[in-house]
């Protein structure tokens, strides 16, 4: 079997298991993330080849990438994917001005969303997080790898060939299998995405997002967020909600922070325990929750999930 490794240089620290625990993507089919050897991986398709990519923490500065399946030709494919999946693209140096003494995690390494690899992928799996359970998006996302995808996420070909039917009745995709058709077939034809599902930001912008047949301000908000643009974070949903009777949230600059743009404060929520809405003496602070894979919170916000994280927010 083919196999290479190599080391990725990043241009700004990148601290992995920040940027993993950045929201539940990680949780979600083909992803494969292992915490105790720290190492983040999944099945990829590079033209006509279907490998493994995974990537693992040398140093804040660089990143070491495997792979199986592939050979040295497909090397720019695979730093491609993996520079997406870490948002080493992302420009903080105007976030940690902006913040001071809270910009010292993003120097650290942290303030990075985990992405998949490609925008098309992003899109997929948001709609898959609309007016359902976590647990449901998780099993929709596996569906998706498991047939139409071979193994890997399907591009937008794909999805096309495998029909709305077989979206909604073998994938279980419900009403979603419409929009992921109408907005696939719209993006292709538009030229906003290519075969790979890779577009331009600026074709992507929210306004064209919400023209798209069944994508929202929530979806288009959420889409626009992986592509580093936080000008309309209060769309997406659960941000300013108050939950339940509330614990004291922990300090802006806790070192489990981390989110582009933004001052984040991460609590760990049991049984009884939510977040307060605001810290006495400080600016007033909204709920943004994020759902993962460990359902045991007692948290509600619109779309009626059970979170586990809930993230603390004080805007800029």
């Amino acid at each position: 079997m083919r196999a290479g490794k190599t080391v990725l240089s990043l241009r700004w620290p990148v601290d992995l298991r920040l940027t993993v625990a950045s929201h539940g993507w990680a949780h979600l089919a083909p992803w494969r993330w292992d915490p105790e050897s720290g190492r983040l991986g999944r099945p990829e398709r590079i033209g006509n080849r279907l490998g493994r990519i995974e990537v693992a923490q040398r140093d804040p500065a660089a990143m070491i990438v495997l792979w199986e399946g592939f050979g040295a030709e497909a090397l720019p494919d695979i730093e491609k994917r993996v520079e997406r999946w870490l948002s080493a693209d992302w420009e903080p140096a105007s976030a940690m001005a902006t913040l001071a003494e809270d910009g010292a995690l993003i120097a650290l390494g942290g303030g990075r969303l985990l992405r998949c690899s490609s925008f098309y992928e992003d899109l997929v799996k948001t709609v898959l997080t609309i007016n359902t359970s976590w647990s449901s998006t998780c099993r929709m996302a596996a569906a998706l790898v498991a047939e139409p995808g071979e193994g890997a996420f399907p591009g937008p070909e794909a999805l096309l060939d495998y029909g709305e039917q077989r979206l909604r009745e073998r994938a279980k995709l419900g009403f979603r299998a419409a929009t992921v058709i109408s907005a696939t077939r719209r993006l292709r034809d538009d030229g906003a995405i290519d075969a790979a599902g890779d577009g331009q930001p600026d074709r992507l912008d929210h306004n064209y997002l919400v023209s798209l047949k069944g994508i929202g301000p929530y979806a288009a908000a959420h889409c626009r967020l992986l592509l580093h643009d936080f000008s309309r974070i209060r769309s997406i949903p659960g941000l300013s909600l108050i939950c339940g009777s509330g614990t004291a949230a922990t300090p802006p600059n806790s070192p489990r922070a981390g989110l582009p743009g933004v001052t984040i404060s991460h609590l760990d929520i049991g049984s009884s325990g939510c977040a307060k809405s605001s810290t006495p003496g400080s600016t007033p602070f909204a709920i943004f929750s994020l759902p993962s894979r460990e359902n045991t919170g007692k948290c509600r916000i619109k779309a009626r999930q059970n979170l586990r994280n809930v993230f603390c927010i004080r805007h800029i």
